[in-house]
């Protein structure tokens, strides 16, 4: 009988609580294993087009992510083309 413990070394997107180390190994529901860096570098795209579009995210929550890049993409050309 295997008895499942915390994992102290469990973070939020990668793993799961079950102290598995890969999703073969996991019998836990809803585990997400992305990579916790996907996340992170999604928050700053988010930011970043949350800047471009000048609404605090709200274009991207609105159109999606790729449509929210894809216009951001114009209005950038659009203000070099000022410059």
């Amino acid at each position: 009988m295997t008895i499942l413990t915390y994992d102290p070394n469990y973070y939020p997107g990668k793993g799961c609580l079950c102290a598995a180390r890969n999703q073969n190994d996991c019998a836990c529901i809803y585990v997400d294993w992305t990579d916790p860096e996907v996340y992170r570098l999604r928050s700053y795209l988010q930011g970043l087009l949350a800047t471009i579009h000048r609404d605090g995210g709200h274009y991207t929550d609105k159109h999606g992510l790729e449509q929210s890049v894809i216009d951001a993409e114009v209005i950038v050309c659009k203000l070099l083309v000022q410059i």
